[in-house]
């Protein structure tokens, strides 16, 4: 049975509230629409941060599942980062840690065309995914690697604190580099506050 990939998970989320979000007005910052008036080098785009846990392990059984070899025992930790903005420009940066906040010059600005973000720009994953069996299983024996499909793998959104979604709202700026094909370089990242505003047109 297939599972959801946790990029499309993201994709779709990010769609419905933030990307396509001025177009259903389900966005709004104060009352006014964000994508009206502000750019990444003037005002700052608001930005939906995602934060992944990724970890593969290999825990050193052959195929059989009885015979065990300590050498062959493998972990791949990484937390993926993934800002993406009300203008469909993706932000990506990997981080051996759990941490909260990465520097700026982490960022890399994966995608910045409305009609691929949600593919090229969340390739990422799945490049994590290929170095961590690469790391965790590509030494072993031909006859005892597992597909990757089935390798023991555990991906989560990682909770910013007990009792947060599984992603933030942030503000972030930056400025445009026609050198390194026309991508943007990210100058400022800052949290926002928020909150779901539910209209209940029968309780007006």
């Amino acid at each position: 049975m297939n599972n959801i990939e946790t990029k499309h998970v993201i994709a779709q989320l990010a769609n419905e509230f933030m990307v396509d979000g001025y177009r259903n007005e389900k966005l709004s910052v104060n009352g006014h629409s964000p994508f009206v008036y502000q750019g990444l080098r003037e005002d700052g785009l608001y930005a939906m941060y995602f934060r992944i846990s990724f970890d593969m392990q290999n825990y050193g059984y052959e195929k059989d599942g009885n015979t065990h070899h300590k050498e062959w025992e493998r972990r791949y930790l990484r937390t993926i980062h993934v800002l993406i903005t009300t203008r469909h420009n993706v932000f990506v940066a990997v981080s051996e840690t759990n941490d909260v906040y990465i520097p700026l010059a982490d960022w890399v600005n994966s995608s910045n065309h409305d009609s691929c973000w949600h593919s090229d720009g969340l390739d990422i994953l799945d490049q994590v995914a290929c170095n961590a069996y690469e790391h965790c299983f590509a030494f072993m024996p031909e006859e005892h690697k597992p597909i990757p499909r089935l390798a023991h793998t555990f991906v989560q959104f990682s909770r910013w604190h007990f009792g947060h979604s599984p992603f933030q709202i942030v503000k972030v700026k930056g400025e445009y580099n026609k050198k390194n094909d026309y991508r943007w370089t990210l100058t400022g990242l800052e949290r926002m506050q928020y909150k779901l505003n539910i209209i209940d047109e029968a309780q007006q």
